[in-house]
């Protein structure tokens, strides 16, 4: 079955309508309680590398980029500087709450939302950040081995 560009763009659209509000609702706890997280750019950006890149690793013959070779070696070295950064980020993630404490941010609320919001916080944090990793390792190679499609058949 032959995707046209429409179908591909509606999809695209539908992608990026889907990230965002799976940012919303994962965000929203920390958010509406207004918490001071540190972190918002860091797990958005987690969260976007994870959705783009997995969608890149199982369904690039059903994105814009399918035949884009140029668009593919960009993306090769862009995974790898991302494993590096989430990695980073996720030390410092880390790093941040050994030293000031998991619940440091959290304690105007009462014991019970304090536990909820400071496992949430990491959880969520951590469970993106080691997807945005895995993805981000994975992707450089997928994309060599589009490229090969691509350059040898005419397409993915």
């Amino acid at each position: 079955m032959k995707h046209t560009i429409k179908t591909k763009l509606i999809s695209a659209l539908l992608w990026l309508l889907f990230t965002i509000l799976l940012i919303s609702v994962v965000l929203w706890p920390i958010y509406s309680n207004h918490i001071d997280y540190l972190f918002y750019f860091n797990n958005i950006l987690f969260i976007v590398v994870a959705v783009y890149f997995f969608r890149y690793i199982f369904r690039i013959k059903h994105t814009l980029i399918a035949n884009k070779i140029l668009i593919k070696l960009i993306i090769m070295p862009l995974g790898i500087f991302m494993a590096i950064y989430t990695y980073m980020a996720m030390n410092d993630f880390i790093d941040y709450y050994q030293s000031v404490g998991m619940y440091k941010s959290v304690e105007q609320f009462n014991l019970d939302k304090q536990y909820f919001l400071g496992e949430y916080i990491q959880d969520q944090y951590l469970f993106f950040g080691v997807a945005a990793f895995v993805t981000s390792v994975i992707i450089p190679i997928r994309m060599l081995v589009s490229v090969f499609r691509v350059y040898n058949k005419g397409h993915e």
